[in-house]
């Protein structure tokens, strides 16, 4: 049997490593992968990056695209001649208009279809300057052009969402389509037996994980901390919006916390299990984030999770709305109040990587093996 997976890589982000596995199950299914990418470095960077070894049934096919992604995966596909000898295809997030009626998977991290019909979870980049907002309308404008915003779908097609959130909105543009709640997968097993190693007591540490960017609601974390005199802040992660951090560092100055905060940056992830596994605390106060693979990193790692209540993956899917093995806040007070419960151990942390368990790869392959076959697939 053969497979087509055709995604565009980062390097090390949460989405690599849901390809890595994706391509991990289908050969141990018995398929052989083409993998199709406009971003053939930072695949070899996502394997290595994860520590993972690229299997020797796939073969990696680079194809430069003028346009970046998702449209980049449209123009792939139409280079693609002999699309139709795969028993399946697979790609992220989106419907390219070009992919017809293949027998095909989607995992959706979340749509870039919801966002321009709906515009909903856009990023404060294209909303909050003049230059972004010329890109967002021009990207709404062009994107309709490529791929399905609405319409519905045959049976053989399915729609592998990865939480609660991106559920909704997949839904909420395609009602009749197959959609399945799949969690993504994490290294749940392997950042515990690392954390258990550990012969280093945690530190009265707090780390926050993720791009900085406004969206993420990092002052919330700043605000919080200059409330409580015993203890550091990590924030780790890529530069989105510089406009954003000047406005972090200005905060950290204004409140005399240059002692306290470190601005990291993005660290290997070999450095950035390390954090983890030093700190107590690890704070995501996101209000709309689909899923948040770095809480449960962070949970596997030994760290007591708080993030913000509302309707998002880490409140819903990762706590299942109770403060059973995380705490939730809702402004800044309450924020304080659980990161002091959360540095005197209130909760067992040996439950909170139980918890984290249930999101490791291993259920992901399972899972995603049953959804594959659903498809029926032929092995003559």
């Amino acid at each position: 049997m053969k497979a087509a997976l055709i995604v565009d890589f980062h390097g090390s982000s949460g989405g690599d490593f849901v390809n890595i596995i994706i391509i991990k199950a289908l050969v141990a299914k018995g398929f052989h992968v083409d993998i199709y990418t406009s971003t053939e470095e930072k695949l070899i960077e996502a394997y290595s990056s994860f520590e993972e070894n690229i299997p020797r049934k796939t073969r990696i096919i680079g194809i430069k695209t003028i346009l970046p992604n998702p449209y980049s995966i449209y123009f792939i596909l139409k280079k693609i001649r002999n699309l139709n000898d795969y028993d399946v295809v697979i790609l992220n997030d989106d419907v390219p208009k070009n992919l017809n009626n293949i027998k095909s998977m989607i995992y959706i991290h979340f749509p870039h279809a919801a966002r321009v019909k709906y515009n909903v979870l856009v990023e404060r980049k294209y909303t909050d300057s003049g230059i972004g907002w010329i890109k967002w309308q021009l990207h709404r404008r062009l994107f309709p052009h490529y791929f399905h915003v609405d319409g519905s779908f045959q049976s053989d097609r399915i729609f592998l969402t990865n939480s609660t959130l991106t559920e909704f909105w997949t839904k909420k543009l395609w009602p009749n389509a197959q959609i399945k709640i799949l969690y993504p997968p994490v290294q749940a097993k392997k950042i515990i037996k690392k954390t258990n190693k550990s012969v280093n007591p945690k530190k009265n540490q707090i780390v926050y994980v993720g791009r900085i960017m406004p969206d993420k609601g990092i002052e919330d974390i700043i605000m919080a901390i200059s409330y409580i005199s015993n203890a550091k802040v990590k924030l780790l992660g890529p530069v989105d919006n510089h406009n954003y951090l000047k406005k972090l560092k200005r905060l950290i100055k204004k409140y005399n916390l240059e002692r306290k905060v470190e601005l990291k940056g993005k660290l290997p992830r070999d450095k950035l299990l390390d954090v983890l596994i030093e700190s107590k605390v690890i704070v995501h106060p996101a209000p709309l984030e689909p899923f948040g693979i770095a809480v449960v990193e962070g949970m596997a790692a030994g760290c007591i999770p708080i993030v913000k209540r509302g309707f998002n993956g880490p409140w819903v899917d990762i706590l299942k709305r109770r403060e059973k093995n995380g705490y939730a806040y809702s402004d800044i007070d309450e924020l304080t109040v659980k990161i002091l419960q959360a540095m005197n151990n209130n909760l067992d942390t040996t439950k909170v990587q139980t918890c984290a368990m249930q999101f490791d790869e291993e259920h992901f392959i399972n899972t995603f093996t049953r959804f594959l076959e659903s498809l029926e697939f032929s092995t003559a």
